[in-house]
């Protein structure tokens, strides 16, 4: 067991009482819960949680275990907080802060309005702050741990609703000492984040994660996606010969600073780059400052809060219906100015409190019970509906409703599938399906479960992967060639040889005798099979059949 598995206590399940499903990922699930505490104290957490399935496995484990070791060593404002590591009913689990807000990809992909250059700039600056606190992390005899995040992306960045950027998922993180190394033939990442060195498969330091944050400011330059709707084996030669189009050749009035940051983060080797996200902050800072723009963590928080307002109140009612059933009154939900704050009954006044006071707090709770459940209602019935004309329903009918459907509908939105596989020969199987073409590009319904990726060829190790459909996937798998055996000669060259001495038959060749059906049976001797091959006049090497 590795050291960190030594190190995990069990903790008592009722510790943390689980809500609802947030999400899942590849070989975890994510929830929402209440740590419980004592006298009344409750917060709400999240919970990722290796599955069952994966809890016994040791690679499975240790991968987990190598990214909560990882995120339990964090502390920084820029980055999610993890309260601790620790055994939830019999599976590793991260404990970590509950973040009210959306990522970076879900607000370019949904809000109506795109974010101003300032915003987008402040936005990127923060995130590079918090990958370099990971970037300078070291171990307790101060020797640096060499970390990259290595999948870099607006999926991995969110801003909460006053604003604040958080770095996000260090799953597949890379740091010096790690208990688990990735496998070989694998890339992990986002192709479209990724540096020529990391597409290569070949030793990446800090500037791969630098790389991909100029890849987030050229889309925030251009208000476009870098390389959409181009194949994955184009995008692969396009960023591997360094031909990366200026932001301005794409979009009229593009600084002419944040162009030269841009195409510097971008740069083909990691010495030509920024080399650190400080410097690249920094120069960030400064470009803001020369354009005399201010933009504050309160006027971030504003913009996501106003494009995400039905959103929030859905999640809002979520919480509320999840403590609808609760016949232990352990918490009370209050709404206040559209923030959730848990307060628990054992610190409420007593029967002493003044009866107006008393009325006023019941009427403020019911109205806004009532308003979390009449939203939750609108929104289930249809999501983008604008104008709602129907009877309001009582709120014990609501969250029945909700809890009966804790997770929202899914989108009838298609996901787009990429995959590409080195050698460009090999064969791709989704679910035991050959596709139709490598690198393959489709769309395939939205679900959340496991899809096996199957990849080979002749001649090399096959690969495996799992994806889940609930967001658009990239995938790159770089196939590992197989070591023939030592001092033994391939037999499936032999075929070949024949074949082609067949279609180019050397003149006076005399047949050879053919075996008696004595000799066809008998074992050879092992002189006569040593070696088990002759060699012509010609230098070519025939293997001998009795010792095939």
């Amino acid at each position: 067991m590795s050291r960190l598995a030594s190190k995990i206590d069990a903790v008592p399940a009722a510790r943390y009482r689980t809500l609802f499903e947030l999400g899942q990922g590849g070989t975890s699930n994510v929830y929402l819960a209440v740590a419980v505490g004592p006298a009344g104290f409750n917060k709400l957490v999240v919970l990722k949680e290796l599955r069952s399935a994966y809890a016994q496995d040791p690679e499975f484990r240790a991968m987990f275990e190598n990214e909560a070791r990882l995120s339990a060593r964090l502390n920084h404002p820029n980055i999610v907080q993890v309260n601790e590591v620790a055994e939830h009913e019999g599976s590793p689990t991260i404990v970590m802060e509950y973040l009210e807000g959306q990522t970076l990809e879900a607000i370019i992909s949904n809000c109506p309005e795109p974010l101003s250059w300032p915003m987008h700039l402040r936005i990127i600056a923060d995130m590079l702050r918090g990958l370099h606190h990971c970037h300078e992390l070291c171990d307790y005899q101060a020797k640096p741990l060499n970390v990259v995040h290595r999948d870099v992306s607006p999926h991995n960045v969110m801003i909460t609703y006053d604003g604040v950027v958080k770095v996000l998922d260090f799953g597949i993180a890379k740091l010096s000492g790690s208990l688990i190394e990735t496998e070989t033939g694998v890339i992990k990442g986002k192709l479209r984040y990724m540096p020529p060195e990391q597409i290569r498969g070949g030793a990446i330091d800090r500037r791969a994660d630098v790389y991909a944050a100029g890849v987030m400011l050229w889309e925030a330059a251009t208000g476009l996606r870098m390389w959409k709707g181009l194949s994955d084996a184009t995008i692969r030669d396009r960023v591997l010969a360094g031909e990366i189009p200026t932001p301005s050749s794409l979009r009229n009035g593009v600084p002419e600073g944040l162009e030269a940051l841009v195409m510097k983060a971008l740069a083909p080797t990691p010495e030509q780059r920024f080399s650190t996200a400080l410097e690249l902050e920094t120069k960030i800072d400064e470009l803001l400052s020369d354009m005399s723009v201010r933009v504050s963590p309160r006027d971030i928080g504003r913009f996501v809060a106003t494009c995400f307002a039905r959103t929030r109140t859905s999640i809002q009612g979520k919480i509320q219906a999840a403590f609808g059933d609760d016949d232990s009154k352990t918490m009370e939900l209050v709404l206040v100015s559209g923030a959730t704050t848990l307060t628990a009954p054992g610190f409420a006044s007593n029967a002493a409190e003044e009866p107006a006071r008393r009325g006023a707090r019941a009427r403020v709770q019911r109205g806004a019970v009532f308003a979390v459940a009449l939203a939750a209602f609108v929104w289930l019935v249809s999501r983008r509906q604008e104008h709602v004309t129907t009877a309001a329903p009582s709120p014990a009918a609501v969250a029945s409703t909700v809890m009966q459907s804790v997770s929202p509908p899914a989108s009838p939105t298609p996901v787009t599938v990429r995959v590409t596989a080195f050698p460009a020969d090999a064969t791709i199987n989704l679910d035991g399906t050959a596709l139709a073409s490598n690198p393959f590009h489709g769309e395939f319904p939205r679900d959340t479960r496991d899809h096996l990726v199957r990849v080979s060829a002749a001649g090399y190790e096959p690969a495996v992967a799992t994806a889940r459909f609930d967001d658009d996937v990239e995938l790159v798998l770089v196939l590992k060639k197989q070591l023939a055996p030592r001092n033994v000669e391939p037999r499936s060259a032999e075929p070949r040889a024949v074949a082609k001495r067949a279609a180019n038959p050397a003149p006076a060749a005399s047949p050879a005798p053919a075996a008696s059906p004595a000799s066809a049976t008998s074992l050879p001797s092992a002189a006569n099979c040593t070696p088990p091959y002759t060699i012509d006049a010609r230098g070519i090497k025939k293997f001998k059949s009795e010792c095939l």
